[in-house]
């Protein structure tokens, strides 16, 4: 786990710039500008066969944490319990977030 990462998650948490959900981000990448899509690697099978399909539909890139849990997610973000799917909207942080997320789990993508 890369501790850089996941507080830029919380920096753009606090900066009112985060998309929190699998519901909310699937309809940003549906009907909204989002441009960074990230997924904990302990997500359903039916969560990540959907973000697969979006990413070929909406040529997105989607992220997927390869040894981050649901519950680490949450945490990395202020929330308790579980957390499967974060994204971004905003230019600045998904640039940030794309770069850190290549860099540190090699492009994990979908």
């Amino acid at each position: 786990m890369d501790n850089k990462a996941l507080t830029t998650l919380g920096l753009c948490k606090r900066a009112g710039k985060l998309i929190i959900g699998s519901e909310k981000t699937e309809y940003s990448v549906r009907h909204g500008g989002c441009r960074f899509v990230l997924v904990a690697a302990d997500v359903s099978e039916k969560i990540l066969e959907k973000y697969k399909r979006l990413s070929e539909e909406t040529e997105k890139t989607v992220f997927v944490f390869p040894d981050v849990k649901m519950t680490e997610l949450a945490s990395a973000v202020g929330q308790s319990g579980i957390l499967g799917v974060v994204s971004t909207d905003d230019a600045g942080f998904s640039k940030l977030l794309s770069k850190k997320f290549s860099n540190s789990y090699n492009g994990g993508n979908v």
